[in-house]
């Protein structure tokens, strides 16, 4: 691949069989161990836990707030690595529920949520803040006829 110009990303299963040189890795197991091993051999990774970023869950599972609270950049990683951390990715699998309204629903709030992981750091980020902000953005979603939990998750 790297001949050819290409990266490799994979789930962190890569890592069980030794990282190809410039392979990317997205850490959805919940192993940050491995994670950080790799980011300090200066591999790139994605946070994509599930504990986190699994939007297929329940709410009940994975509330807003729980999103909110994901820091993607762990606290154990030595500073001169956290530009490996790439970012965040939420997943959903759509194979649970395949209707637009019902995805949508799972999708929305949390989704805002984890934008704002990723583009806030840390010391800056204010929940009670995010809330207020989450009200209002619920309405452009309902403008745009976009479907969107209504319970308060957080």
């Amino acid at each position: 691949m790297n001949a050819n110009g290409k990266k490799l990303i994979g789930w962190n299963e890569i890592l069980e069989g030794g990282l190809a040189p410039n392979a990317a890795v997205m850490s959805w197991s919940g192993n940050f161990e491995e994670t950080l091993k790799a980011a300090e051999k200066v591999h790139s990774i994605v946070m994509t836990p599930t504990s986190r970023c699994y939007f297929d869950y329940t709410y009940d599972r994975t509330s807003t707030e729980k999103v909110y609270s994901f820091i993607p950049i762990p606290e154990q990683l030595d500073k001169k690595y956290t530009e490996n951390i790439l970012g965040v990715q939420a997943n959903f699998w759509s194979h649970i529920d395949r209707t637009e309204p019902k995805m949508y629903r799972q999708i929305f709030q949390r989704l805002l949520a984890l934008s704002e992981v990723a583009w806030t750091n840390e010391k800056n980020k204010d929940w009670a803040g995010f809330v207020y902000r989450l009200k209002a953005q619920m309405e452009v979603l309902q403008l745009f006829d976009i479907y969107y939990y209504a319970g308060e998750s957080y």
